[in-house]
């Protein structure tokens, strides 16, 4: 299924955006984070980067814009640091990745996500992709994909791991027939 350009809005360094637009057509990507790693690596692979700062309200709004007149209706969240509004959720599909097997370890930030698989003991965590829903990680989950926690795993050796996962699993969901 041919779905279109999407937007991915995100947070972090932007390890998985380079494999999520090997596979999907990605149109822009945005961050509230000005010196987020995501707006380089979107620049570098040729992809409009943009920091839109400000409060929820006004970031959404001018999201909204954008993707409007880009004619953009997925929206792929990749370690993004905002809860969306109702109203963003119901006017686009908005799809979010989290370094868990949901609905483990949800709620919190990919950071401490990562820390608390390793502080806990888990043998295996993974990534879910879901369905943004007004709640927090709380959507449909299309998929998951587990992964192995070494015993001499560390935060920063578990979030490489995730984030070669994370990219190529979101590009699937988008990819799906019908993800919706």
């Amino acid at each position: 299924m041919l779905i279109g350009m999407i937007a991915v809005l995100g947070s972090g360094d932007g390890e998985s955006l380079q494999i999520l637009a090997a596979e999907t057509d990605v149109g822009i990507v945005v961050s509230n984070k000005a010196d987020a790693g995501i707006l380089g690596v979107a620049e570098g692979l040729g992809i409009e980067a943009k920091h839109i700062p400000g409060e929820k309200g006004v970031f959404e709004r001018k999201v909204m814009g954008l993707l409007d007149d880009k004619g953009i209706g997925i929206v792929a969240c990749l370690e993004f640091s905002r809860i969306l509004s109702k109203e963003f959720d119901e006017n686009y599909r908005v799809l979010s990745s989290h370094p868990s097997l949901l609905p483990e370890l949800s709620g919190i930030t990919a950071k401490e996500s990562y820390k608390q698989a390793i502080e806990k003991g888990l043998k295996e965590t993974g990534i879910t992709i879901h369905i943004v829903d007004e709640g927090v990680d709380t959507g449909k989950v299309l998929l998951q994909e587990k992964i192995t926690i070494s015993p001499n795993e560390t935060v920063e050796s578990l979030r490489r791991k995730l984030q070669k996962v994370e990219g190529r699993l979101m590009a699937q969901a988008i990819n799906m027939e019908k993800p919706f």
